[in-house]
Order: structure tokens, then sequence, then C-alpha cells
């Protein structure tokens, strides 16, 4: 092989494999680990908290405990999966998470839009445990909305991703809850979508590519 041959090989090279990671990234919808010290936006029913890298939703006082993300800059598909790091840490007015009623949610903005949920199912967890969710959209519950389940999916900026855990009644107590590792993917095949930089190596490369087909052209 040549060395323009070898040339033009790792460049297309460099292409397939640009393309291959704007893939891989395009394929992720959603993602928070909160490294960075901040709270990237989330908040909670008093103040959230950066702790250890982690989210901290908490509670003082009447109703329950509740932990939001931003609205959604995207649509949900029925085969995206979320998955996540939940973690309860108190709840004064409860003995056990057993005798809490925990979910995760998909919601409307106003209660007219309608609600997708997961249950969290704390009967089998303690205080302190760190449980790894996985929910396939599909399994979730849609309920309360004026929307239809596939419209209220097709909407993008009214949904936000949410947590509550609540007793019954709502007493009132002080609680606390982390969230880490917040994932939502596309489970089905994506298409690419390059990001400004790695279009910008593209065309680089396809650059040079047609600056060794001229050359050789010339040369022969």
């Amino acid at each position: 092989m040549t060395k323009k041959h070898s040339l033009t090989y790792s460049l297309l090279s460099i292409i397939f494999a640009v393309l291959y990671s704007a893939q891989a990234l395009s394929a992720i919808k959603s993602q928070y680990d909160w490294n960075d010290g901040t709270l990237q936006g989330w908040g909670s029913s008093d103040a959230a908290t950066n702790t250890e890298s982690r989210l901290q939703g908490n509670n003082n006082g009447s109703g329950s405990l509740q932990i939001f993300a931003p609205r959604t800059s995207y649509s949900i598909e029925e085969t995206d999966v979320v998955s996540f790091d939940f973690t309860l840490l108190t709840y004064s007015s409860a003995s056990s998470p057993a005798e809490l009623t925990g979910s995760f949610s998909f919601g409307g903005d106003t209660n007219n839009y309608g609600k997708l949920s997961f249950d969290l199912n704390t009967s089998q967890t303690s205080f302190g445990q760190t449980i790894r969710y996985s929910f396939t959209v599909s399994d979730g519950i849609y309920s309360n909305g004026s929307l239809t389940r596939e419209e209220f999916l097709a909407q993008v900026g009214i949904i936000t991703p949410q947590f509550m855990l609540e007793d019954s009644p709502n007493d009132s107590h002080s609680s606390s809850g982390t969230v880490d590792n917040y994932i939502l993917r596309s489970a089905g095949p994506v298409t690419p979508v390059p990001t400004l930089s790695q279009w910008t190596l593209i065309m680089l490369a396809m650059v040079l590519v047609g600056i060794v087909f001229v050359r050789r052209k010339q040369l022969t």
C-alpha cells in the first residue's frame, strides 16, 4: 500500500470514527451525575444541595419529599430507558421506607397535561440504602391527562422528571434523599447527529482526502 493510499484510508477512518461517536452520543437524551458540585438545574421541596457529588433533595414540614429536574428539551419514546441511583436518607414520620409510597414520574408542568409514573417499591429497602432503578418508558402508567399518552410523550418543554416520597396522611416531617447517575437513553436505532466540533473534523478530513486525490491525479 502506498503512502497516499494509507493517508486516504486513515482520513476515511477518522470520518467513520467521528460518525460512530456521534451515533453513540445521540443515544443519550439526558444525563446527570453532579460531579461538578452544582445542582445542574434540579430542585426539591425545600432547598436542594449537592452532597458528595450527588443531588440531595430535602423537605421540612407538611407535604411530600419531591425532587425534580429541569423540563425536558426532547420528546420521549416508548422504547426509551431511564435509570438512576436513588437513596432515601431520612423520613422522620416513618420508621421504615416500607411505610411510604415512592414514585418516579414524567409529569406535565400543569396537572392537565398528564403524568407517566413508575413505582419505586420502597417496601424492601432501608434508610441509607442506594438502589439502582431502571425503567422502560412503555412500562409506565399514564394518568390524569387531557393529552393522550402518545401526545404527552411527544411534547417538548413541558415534561419534568420528578421523584416523590410520601406517607399517608402527609404528616409534618423532615426528610431527605439523593439521586445520582441519572440517564435517559434511546434503546432503538438512532440517526448520528455530529456536534459542531465533530462536523469540523469531518469537513477537515474530507478536504484532506480531496487534496490527496487531486495530487494523485496531477502526478499521473
